[in-house]
């Protein structure tokens, strides 16, 4: 009788609780807090159950019947209210708000899913239908030089679920008969690599990718013009030449030259004490009530150019980038020229547009260093100092704090301002101009291109105020953290030890340098007679062991057939003269074996 109390009492706690949270779907937070309250009192569920031991003991199983199929049509409702029932458990402990509960309500959007694979025929006949190659078209060495807008992508590298525009390159070359069905989906098949992997929202001008690509007929030219007929209307492939087999994208380029393109509202000193003065006296009524508006002149460019220069030379960017330390050797990125435009209108918005050449940058390197260079100019030292080069040396001195090894929380400007401009292959050019050309396009279409991405970025400010919304958001709420930066100044910390990174084994993935230590390092040890000793004693016990292991395999196997022979003998009574001689002599060379 006790366990059927027992029983009773939790269905009908549990009764009680789909009841409660049926109606705190309804209900507001404080009349679900009330019925929760209730259901906690132990004089009504001891009642309650009272009354349902009557009505089991009267043998009523139909609404167990009916609950049971409640709960298979409404396995949603249920799903939703246990987690509500959680939420609430842990609302009175925590107090939270009926807003995180809808959030908690709200699934999580499922990870990106690989798109499914074709078959080689289903290639083959997809292919038949767009390609311009012929079979007498043979795989070469061929470098793509392409522009593309990168607001409608994830980025340049293929990513699987996501749409990028190597993706869209693959597809296009797939459908002119540019790649093989054999090499589909494997790029590593038609060794492509890309010079520059632009992130998600940014965009490039002139970048190179470059593969083994099916050609022969037609010409370089007939296949550009096909490309571009598939491909969207975003990217564009400009030229297309050929290359020594041994090009590598990536690591034949000397630089490359960035651009950052931002309207020139953000350099407004709107935090510099001067203004806060002139704001505070109208508020007061007094003279000063108005204050002009500003505007972007030739002296601030001059201290845009002045500021960028300090970021000139080979400096520690750890601080530019995410999850590396100051004690990584490659946090070390050197640049060549940072240099600010004059301003120019586009969509009436005026803008300047910042150029930046480097050996090679960092995940997020850029864009915080304009982000950087925005809150230094937004904080008005130049109006507050005295003079103008004490202005220039206390920014100096906080650039340089940022290359210490104290980690710092930098601002990171939009990544939809951000451009890759074109990639520098001097030495390259230098070896092979003679025989392939220059890897180098200058011409009214790349102008043309050039100037519809600048017109989208100031269509993002003038529609949708991209910039305007990032500096209320998440500049001006987060300045710079300067009080430590002068901490660091005064008192500069002590690097950490060198983070040395322990040699690869893998032989594929291990650098000139690794390999010739390796080369080395095994030169030594044979040159080493005592060395040669102790190679000729592993070698001696290496074969020990493994003849030890043939003789074990051996005797194994002759126990195996023993036990075979026996259990066939006993199974049939009647056995021939003939065949227990064979058998003796199987035995017999079987033990011979086992002897040697």
């Amino acid at each position: 009788m006790e366990q059927v109390k027992e029983e009773v009492k939790d269905i009908e706690i549990s009764e009680n609780i789909e009841n409660t949270n049926k109606r705190s779907l309804e209900t507001n937070d404080d009349n679900v807090e009330s019925v929760n309250k209730k259901l906690k009192t132990d004089d009504e569920t001891e009642t309650k159950t009272q009354t349902i031991i009557s009505e089991s003991s009267s043998s009523s199983e139909q609404p167990k019947q009916q609950q049971q199929q409640q709960q298979q049509d409404e396995d949603e409702d249920e799903a939703d209210e246990d987690e509500l029932d959680k939420f609430e458990k842990e609302s009175e402990s925590t107090s939270t708000t009926t807003t995180t509960t809808e959030n908690k309500r709200k699934p999580n959007q499922p990870p990106p899913v690989r798109p499914p694979k074709l078959s080689k025929e289903e290639l083959i006949e997809l292919q038949n239908k767009t390609k311009i190659t012929t079979d007498e078209s043979r795989k070469k060495k061929v470098a793509i030089i392409l522009g593309y807008s990168g607001t409608n992508y994830a980025g340049m590298q293929k990513n699987p679920g996501l749409k990028t525009v190597e993706e869209e390159l693959e597809h296009a070359l797939f459908r002119t008969g540019g790649i093989s069905p054999d090499n589909m989906y494997y790029q590593q098949k038609v060794d492509w690599i890309r010079c520059a992997r632009t992130d998600k929202g940014v965009s490039a001008i002139r970048n190179v990718v470059s593969l083994k690509m099916e050609m022969g007929p037609p010409d370089f030219e007939g296949m550009k013009i096909a490309l571009n007929k598939e491909l969207p209307k975003d990217i564009t492939v400009f030229h297309i030449m050929r290359v020594n087999n041994s090009f590598h994208a990536k690591n034949a380029v000397d630089a490359r030259s960035y651009i950052y393109v931002t309207p020139t509202h953000v350099f407004e000193p709107k935090f510099s004490k001067k203004n806060k003065s002139i704001v505070e006296e109208a508020a007061n009524g007094g003279e000063n009530n108005t204050q002009p508006p500003w505007k972007f002149t030739s002296d601030t460019l001059s201290i845009l150019n002045k500021v960028l220069s300090f970021y000139l030379g080979n400096h520690r960017f750890h601080n530019y980038t995410s999850r590396k330390e100051s004690n990584d050797v490659s946090v070390f990125r050197k640049i060549h020229s940072f240099v600010c435009s004059e301003p120019f209108v586009l969509e009436g918005v005026e803008m300047v547009s910042i150029n930046v050449v480097g050996e090679s940058f960092m995940l997020h390197q850029i864009r915080k260093m304009i982000g950087c260079l925005i809150s230094f100019i937004r904080k008005g030292m130049f109006e507050d100092c005295e003079t103008r080069d004490q202005a220039f040396d206390q920014i100096k001195a906080y650039i340089n704090s940022t290359f210490e090894h104290t980690p710092l929380n930098l601002p990171m400007a939009p990544g939809a301002g951000l451009l890759l401009d074109y990639c520098i292959f001097n030495e390259w050019n230098k070896n092979n101009s003679s025989i392939h050309g220059e890897l180098k396009i200058e011409s009214d279409q790349v102008e043309e291109f050039k100037k519809t991405i600048y017109r989208e970025i100031a269509l993002l400010e003038s529609t949708k105020k991209e910039f305007k919304n990032w500096i209320e958001k998440n500049l001006d709420p987060y300045p710079l953290p300067y009080n430590l930066m002068d901490e660091i100044i005064k008192n500069p910390p002590q690097p950490p030890p060198k983070k040395i990174r322990p040699p690869s084994t893998n032989p594929s993935r291990m650098s000139k340098r690794e390999r010739r230590e390796l080369k080395i390092q095994s030169k030594k040890f044979e040159r080493d007679p005592q060395n040669q000793n102790v190679r000729q004693e592993l070698t001696v016990n290496q074969q020990l062991a493994q003849q030890k292991k043939i003789n074990d395999d051996a005797a194994i196997a002759a126990s195996a057939s023993t036990t075979t022979t026996t259990a066939t003998a006993t199974t049939t009574n009647t056995t021939t003269t003939p065949t227990t001689t064979t058998t003796t002599s199987e035995d017999v060379k079987i033990e011979s074996n086992t002897e040697k």
